[in-house]
Protein backbone atom coordinates (compact mmCIF):
# COMPACT_ATOMS: atom_id res chain seq x y z
CA UNK A 1 0.00 0.00 0.00
CA UNK A 2 1.32 3.22 -0.86
CA UNK A 3 0.76 6.74 0.37
CA UNK A 4 1.00 9.99 -1.62
CA UNK A 5 2.82 12.64 0.49
CA UNK A 6 2.33 16.17 -1.20
CA UNK A 7 5.33 18.27 -1.59
CA UNK A 8 6.60 19.86 1.12
CA UNK A 9 5.55 16.92 3.64
CA UNK A 10 7.73 14.34 3.18
CA UNK A 11 10.60 14.72 5.80
CA UNK A 12 7.74 15.40 8.78
CA UNK A 13 5.77 12.29 7.18
CA UNK A 14 8.66 10.00 7.17
CA UNK A 15 9.44 10.98 10.86
CA UNK A 16 5.71 9.82 11.77
CA UNK A 17 6.36 6.77 10.12
CA UNK A 18 9.67 6.18 11.77
CA UNK A 19 8.04 6.73 14.71
CA UNK A 20 4.76 4.66 14.69
CA UNK A 21 4.75 2.19 11.98
CA UNK A 22 4.92 -0.67 14.72
CA UNK A 23 2.55 0.77 17.40
CA UNK A 24 -0.12 1.61 14.42
CA UNK A 25 0.57 -1.42 12.09
CA UNK A 26 1.89 0.16 8.99
CA UNK A 27 5.08 -1.21 8.67
CA UNK A 28 4.12 -2.01 4.95
CA UNK A 29 2.66 1.51 3.74
CA UNK A 30 5.04 2.69 1.25
CA UNK A 31 5.35 6.70 1.39
CA UNK A 32 5.84 8.75 -2.05
CA UNK A 33 7.79 11.73 -2.19
CA UNK A 34 6.13 13.48 -4.42
CA UNK A 35 7.94 16.40 -4.24
CA UNK A 36 11.17 14.43 -5.52
CA UNK A 37 8.82 13.29 -8.00
CA UNK A 38 7.64 16.06 -9.56
CA UNK A 39 11.04 17.62 -10.46
CA UNK A 40 12.37 14.59 -11.76
CA UNK A 41 9.35 13.07 -13.71
CA UNK A 42 9.60 12.92 -18.07
CA UNK A 43 6.62 13.15 -20.13
CA UNK A 44 4.70 9.78 -20.50
CA UNK A 45 5.72 7.94 -24.04
CA UNK A 46 2.80 8.02 -26.72
CA UNK A 47 -0.01 5.47 -25.59
CA UNK A 48 1.48 4.54 -22.57
CA UNK A 49 -1.13 3.50 -19.99
CA UNK A 50 -0.04 6.98 -18.12
CA UNK A 51 -2.85 7.99 -20.69
CA UNK A 52 -5.35 6.58 -18.87
CA UNK A 53 -4.99 7.87 -15.80
CA UNK A 54 -6.63 11.81 -14.93
CA UNK A 55 -6.30 13.89 -12.04
CA UNK A 56 -6.69 17.06 -11.27
CA UNK A 57 -3.60 16.82 -8.43
CA UNK A 58 -0.13 17.77 -10.20
CA UNK A 59 1.54 14.87 -7.58
CA UNK A 60 -0.90 12.27 -8.87
CA UNK A 61 -0.58 13.13 -12.16
CA UNK A 62 3.00 12.53 -11.87
CA UNK A 63 3.05 9.57 -9.76
CA UNK A 64 0.98 7.94 -12.62
CA UNK A 65 3.27 9.50 -15.30
CA UNK A 66 6.22 7.98 -13.39
CA UNK A 67 4.39 4.15 -12.61
CA UNK A 68 2.75 3.74 -15.96
CA UNK A 69 4.61 6.48 -18.08
CA UNK A 70 6.43 3.58 -20.11
CA UNK A 71 3.97 0.42 -20.05
CA UNK A 72 2.74 0.81 -23.20
CA UNK A 73 -0.50 -0.57 -24.44
CA UNK A 74 -1.02 -3.43 -26.79
CA UNK A 75 -4.33 -4.78 -28.32
CA UNK A 76 -3.34 -8.23 -28.38
CA UNK A 77 -0.60 -10.70 -26.26
CA UNK A 78 1.45 -10.99 -29.46
CA UNK A 79 2.04 -7.34 -29.70
CA UNK A 80 4.35 -7.16 -25.99
CA UNK A 81 7.52 -8.55 -26.75
CA UNK A 82 7.78 -5.54 -29.31
CA UNK A 83 8.46 -3.28 -26.14
CA UNK A 84 9.94 -3.37 -23.01
CA UNK A 85 7.36 -2.75 -20.41
CA UNK A 86 3.58 -4.07 -22.43
CA UNK A 87 0.36 -4.88 -21.29
CA UNK A 88 -3.43 -5.69 -22.53
CA UNK A 89 -6.62 -4.99 -22.05
CA UNK A 90 -6.94 -8.36 -20.14
CA UNK A 91 -3.98 -6.70 -17.83
CA UNK A 92 -1.25 -9.46 -18.91
CA UNK A 93 1.58 -7.64 -18.31
CA UNK A 94 5.09 -7.73 -20.00
CA UNK A 95 8.51 -6.73 -18.04
CA UNK A 96 11.63 -7.89 -18.23
CA UNK A 97 11.42 -10.27 -20.52
CA UNK A 98 8.66 -12.37 -18.59
CA UNK A 99 4.67 -11.93 -19.44
CA UNK A 100 2.67 -12.51 -16.14
CA UNK A 101 -1.41 -12.02 -15.95
CA UNK A 102 -2.12 -9.78 -13.02
CA UNK A 103 -4.92 -9.93 -10.75
CA UNK A 104 -7.63 -7.76 -11.20
CA UNK A 105 -8.19 -5.48 -8.35
CA UNK A 106 -12.09 -5.58 -7.39
CA UNK A 107 -12.46 -2.09 -5.79
CA UNK A 108 -15.13 -1.88 -2.75
CA UNK A 109 -18.67 -0.71 -4.06
CA UNK A 110 -19.33 1.66 -1.68
CA UNK A 111 -15.91 3.01 -2.12
CA UNK A 112 -16.18 3.44 -5.89
CA UNK A 113 -19.74 5.03 -5.05
CA UNK A 114 -18.35 7.18 -2.28
CA UNK A 115 -15.99 8.88 -5.26
CA UNK A 116 -18.72 9.26 -7.79
CA UNK A 117 -20.92 10.92 -4.72
CA UNK A 118 -18.52 13.21 -4.27
CA UNK A 119 -17.22 13.58 -8.07
CA UNK A 120 -20.99 14.86 -8.48
CA UNK A 121 -20.86 16.80 -6.16
CA UNK A 122 -18.51 19.15 -6.85
CA UNK A 123 -19.47 19.12 -10.80
CA UNK A 124 -22.89 20.84 -9.03
CA UNK A 125 -20.43 22.76 -6.99
CA UNK A 126 -18.49 23.97 -9.81
CA UNK A 127 -21.45 24.29 -11.76
CA UNK A 128 -23.35 26.32 -9.26
CA UNK A 129 -20.18 28.54 -8.68
CA UNK A 130 -20.67 29.39 -12.18
CA UNK A 131 -23.90 30.53 -12.61
CA UNK A 132 -23.58 32.14 -9.65
CA UNK A 133 -20.46 33.90 -10.87
CA UNK A 134 -22.23 34.88 -14.23
CA UNK A 135 -25.51 36.42 -12.64
CA UNK A 136 -22.68 38.41 -10.16
CA UNK A 137 -21.14 39.74 -13.95
CA UNK A 138 -24.73 40.42 -15.34
CA UNK A 139 -25.31 43.10 -12.33
CA UNK A 140 -21.93 43.91 -12.18
CA UNK A 141 -22.24 45.49 -15.84
CA UNK A 142 -25.93 46.72 -14.94
CA UNK A 143 -24.49 48.96 -11.74
CA UNK A 144 -21.58 50.24 -14.36
CA UNK A 145 -24.13 51.08 -16.32
CA UNK A 146 -26.38 52.65 -14.15
CA UNK A 147 -23.64 54.78 -12.52
CA UNK A 148 -22.24 55.73 -15.95
CA UNK A 149 -26.31 57.22 -16.63
CA UNK A 150 -26.03 58.88 -12.99
CA UNK A 151 -22.70 60.18 -13.39
CA UNK A 152 -23.35 62.05 -16.96
CA UNK A 153 -26.92 63.04 -15.60
CA UNK A 154 -25.00 64.95 -12.91
CA UNK A 155 -22.63 66.26 -15.09
CA UNK A 156 -25.49 67.64 -16.96
CA UNK A 157 -27.06 69.23 -14.06
CA UNK A 158 -24.19 70.56 -12.70
CA UNK A 159 -23.77 72.66 -16.13
CA UNK A 160 -27.86 74.14 -15.97
CA UNK A 161 -26.72 75.00 -12.64
CA UNK A 162 -23.86 77.06 -13.43
CA UNK A 163 -25.80 78.47 -16.55
CA UNK A 164 -28.64 79.41 -14.01
CA UNK A 165 -26.41 81.26 -11.41
CA UNK A 166 -24.91 83.18 -14.02
CA UNK A 167 -28.06 84.18 -15.73
CA UNK A 168 -29.35 84.61 -11.72
CA UNK A 169 -26.36 86.89 -11.30
CA UNK A 170 -27.19 89.00 -13.91
CA UNK A 171 -30.83 89.52 -13.52
CA UNK A 172 -30.39 90.31 -10.25
CA UNK A 173 -27.53 93.28 -10.99
CA UNK A 174 -29.77 94.69 -13.82
CA UNK A 175 -32.82 94.39 -11.12
CA UNK A 176 -31.15 96.63 -9.11
CA UNK A 177 -29.54 99.15 -10.86
CA UNK A 178 -33.26 99.50 -12.13
CA UNK A 179 -34.72 100.15 -9.00
CA UNK A 180 -32.10 102.47 -8.04
CA UNK A 181 -33.09 104.49 -11.17
CA UNK A 182 -36.67 104.28 -10.16
CA UNK A 183 -36.40 105.32 -6.58
CA UNK A 184 -33.98 108.14 -7.84
CA UNK A 185 -36.55 109.54 -10.32
CA UNK A 186 -39.25 109.21 -7.88
CA UNK A 187 -37.10 111.37 -5.44
CA UNK A 188 -36.61 113.82 -8.00
CA UNK A 189 -40.11 114.03 -8.62
CA UNK A 190 -41.32 114.21 -4.57
CA UNK A 191 -38.17 116.90 -4.32
CA UNK A 192 -39.74 118.91 -7.15
CA UNK A 193 -43.24 119.38 -5.68
CA UNK A 194 -41.60 120.71 -2.69
CA UNK A 195 -42.08 124.60 -2.05
CA UNK A 196 -39.40 126.96 -3.02
CA UNK A 197 -37.20 127.82 -0.11
CA UNK A 198 -38.23 124.91 1.54
CA UNK A 199 -35.83 121.75 1.86
CA UNK A 200 -37.41 118.71 0.48
CA UNK A 201 -38.61 115.54 2.41
CA UNK A 202 -35.56 113.38 3.25
CA UNK A 203 -36.52 109.42 2.25
CA UNK A 204 -36.76 106.65 5.43
CA UNK A 205 -34.40 105.33 6.31
CA UNK A 206 -35.20 102.15 4.12
CA UNK A 207 -35.45 104.41 1.27
CA UNK A 208 -32.07 105.93 1.58
CA UNK A 209 -30.67 102.58 2.31
CA UNK A 210 -31.97 101.38 -1.94
CA UNK A 211 -30.73 105.19 -2.87
CA UNK A 212 -27.77 104.82 -0.67
CA UNK A 213 -24.94 105.61 -1.43
CA UNK A 214 -26.11 108.72 -4.10
CA UNK A 215 -28.82 109.46 -2.68
CA UNK A 216 -27.49 112.66 -1.29
CA UNK A 217 -26.32 114.30 -4.61
CA UNK A 218 -29.75 113.80 -6.23
CA UNK A 219 -31.33 115.33 -3.47
CA UNK A 220 -29.02 118.33 -3.55
CA UNK A 221 -29.46 118.54 -7.44
CA UNK A 222 -32.97 118.56 -6.61
CA UNK A 223 -33.02 121.19 -4.38
CA UNK A 224 -30.68 123.50 -6.66
CA UNK A 225 -33.42 122.77 -9.57
CA UNK A 226 -36.36 123.57 -7.34
CA UNK A 227 -34.55 127.02 -6.21
CA UNK A 228 -34.10 128.05 -10.00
Amino acid sequence: MLRLVPPGYFLEALSLYERHKFTLGIERVGLVNTERLLAEVSPPMPNSLAEEIVSDIDYASAYARWLLGNVIKCGTEQELPRHRRAITDSCMLYQNHTARQQELLALDLRELNLLKDQKTAREQAKKALDLTLRRLEREQGALRRDLEEMLGKIDTLQEKAAVLAEECQHYTGALEVKLREQCAHKWERESAKSSPGRRGNRPSRAFRSILSPGWENISRGARRRSRS
